[in-house]
């Protein structure tokens, strides 16, 4: 299968690119995901997005898109979990919590529909296990309410 590699492979091939090895191991990691979060790493909305409302928006210098683009992968792919995507945002940006959720619940909002969420918390369980899921809630700010009708999705304790 041919896949159009757009901002967030296309950083995670370019981190490889030095490394055969790497590369082979993240071309394979692409080809086990499922189609729905194939989708997200190939789907040319999710670059335009992330530019416009996440990069333009907060002005983030190219280094700074990098690492996010990064970080959307290995979470994707599993390699960091899913309820520390707020923290691992705000320390890569250096922001604060609040700022790291909002940029994250934006994040999650667009790139995801309810199948890759749900394929992305089964990924995540089946890796990190319900021990690992119980104690990264330790470490965040408690949950803020969710409204039903938004459509913002708190992570952390799902």
């Amino acid at each position: 299968m041919r896949l159009t590699y757009l901002k967030i492979s296309e950083e995670l091939i370019y981190e490889a690119s030095d490394n055969p090895q790497k590369l082979s191991l993240l071309l394979n990691k692409i080809d086990a995901l499922p189609e729905s979060l194939k989708d997200v790493l190939t789907n040319p909305d999710v670059a335009i997005f992330l530019q416009e409302n996440i990069v333009d928006k907060y002005s983030l210098l190219s280094e700074e898109a990098n690492k996010l683009y990064l970080l959307i992968g290995a979470v994707i792919f599993g390699d960091i979990y899913l309820g520390d995507m707020v923290k691992f945002i705000a320390e890569k940006l250096d922001l604060d919590l609040a700022a790291g959720r909002i940029i994250a619940n934006e994040i999650f909002s667009f790139l995801f529909s309810r199948e890759s969420l749900e394929e992305l918390k089964n990924l995540h369980l089946s890796k990190f296990g319900q021990v690992r899921m119980d104690a990264s809630s330790n470490n965040q700010e408690p949950p803020a309410k969710q409204n039903e009708s938004s459509n913002i999705v708190d992570l952390r304790n799902n």
